[in-house]
């Protein structure tokens, strides 16, 4: 076994999981929420993962399934918030990061304001090779899943309109809303299909590095307004890659 480090990643990659199926405290910074994707039982789920402030479980964590929608006001939570839940262990995801929160013990503990109080519990987690990290991952399927990767530069954007759900992603959604909820009478709405998805395009610090793309699953894309426009097409932002590169290293530093 490699040292334990208190202040960055352990050698080892991720903390196994729980041996027990019952249910764990898990104090979560969240950092990442994806955009919703259509779910037949739960409707629209979304995946959160975040940065475990809890000394006995360090490292990253995957939260999944949340149904963000149908959460509670006081449950609800932004990025840089610090959360509780209780969750178990994610038996059908065999990385080690991931977790099936039960939704309904989530507390919102506070909100980290930038940057420095975010960074003191970020920087020491931060990466400087996908390349490292898409080979442990090749070789083990339970090596580390979830990072914090700091580019060498972002070459660019790609931006193109969403195509809709698939026959599949819409079944799902027709069935969701169609279900009858005995605990509400509010009728079931659809989840609406983004307008646009984009790809941002990097290097990281791996001398041989080929570059990387990288999704963009926030929920800024999806939050877009919904005025009519021609039709976007697949476009590339480049003029500011460089700037944006300096941004983004800027804010992991």
């Amino acid at each position: 076994m490699g040292q334990l480090s208190l202040f960055g990643p352990n050698a080892d990659g991720p903390d196994p999981k729980p041996q027990s199926d019952q249910a764990v405290r898990l104090s979560v910074l969240i950092t990442v929420k994806a955009a919703p994707n259509p779910s037949e039982r739960h409707g629209e789920t979304v995946c959160v993962a975040g940065l475990s402030t809890d000394l006995e479980r360090r490292g990253w964590i995957r939260l999944y399934p949340i149904n963000f929608r149908e959460l509670a006001s006081d449950d609800k939570f932004r990025k840089y918030d610090i959360v509780t839940v209780d969750a178990k262990p994610a038996r059908q995801d065999q990385c080690r990061e991931s977790f099936k929160p039960l939704v309904g013990s989530m507390v919102n503990v506070r909100h980290l304001d930038p940057w420095k109080p975010r960074s003191k519990l970020l920087d020491p987690w931060v990466e400087e090779s996908m390349c490292r990290l898409n080979r442990d991952a090749r070789a083990d399927h339970s090596a580390q899943s979830l990072a914090l990767v700091r580019p060498l530069r972002v070459d660019g954007l790609d931006i193109e309109t969403h195509p809709g759900w698939t026959a599949d992603e819409q079944r799902k959604i027709d069935a969701y809303v169609n279900q009858l909820d005995l605990l509400s009478s509010e009728p079931r709405t659809s989840l609406e299909a983004p307008r646009l998805r984009a790809y941002y395009r990097y290097h990281c610090h791996e001398p041989r590095c080929s570059g990387h793309p990288a999704g963009t699953t926030r929920l800024g894309v999806r939050s877009l307004p919904a005025a009519p426009r021609p039709p976007v097409g697949r476009r590339t932002a480049r003029c500011r890659a460089n700037k944006v590169s300096r941004r983004t290293v800027r804010s992991h530093s």
